[in-house]
């Protein structure tokens, strides 16, 4: 008998940890964008994988180590992938930047980095 419940609740714990273990193949929530080196008035390429299907994602840009401000809002596809052209502004200083991609007020983030060049 004693061993009967062993076997069981043994069973019951593997279930239990195969049950919370992430998805094989799951992707991991990134985000990447091209060029990496953009003219002020030109566009980017902004591309996510790994984020929640059918989620809003805002995309902030900003300099390092400083407020970003919001640029545009994508939704992820069903497979959590998302792609966004984004317009540099035409008066945005030449220098070193960050695009930022966020879900639920940023508690879920990544960021990319990029420069803007002088037109």
């Amino acid at each position: 008998m004693i061993i009967r419940i062993v076997v069981l609740l043994t069973a019951t714990i593997a279930l239990a940890l195969v049950a919370t273990a992430p998805a094989p193949g799951k992707a991991r929530t990134s985000v990447s964008l091209s060029p990496k080196w953009v003219a002020a008035g030109k566009t980017l390429t902004v591309k996510g994988r790994g984020w929640p299907a059918r989620k809003q994602i805002v995309l902030l840009v900003g300099p390092p180590r400083s407020e970003a401000s919001p640029v545009a809002t994508v939704k992820t596809g069903r497979r959590g992938r998302f792609v966004r052209k984004v317009q540099i502004s035409a008066l945005a200083k030449p220098g070193r930047y960050v695009l930022l991609a966020c879900r639920r007020d940023c508690a879920k983030k990544r960021k990319v980095r990029f420069t803007i060049t002088p037109r």
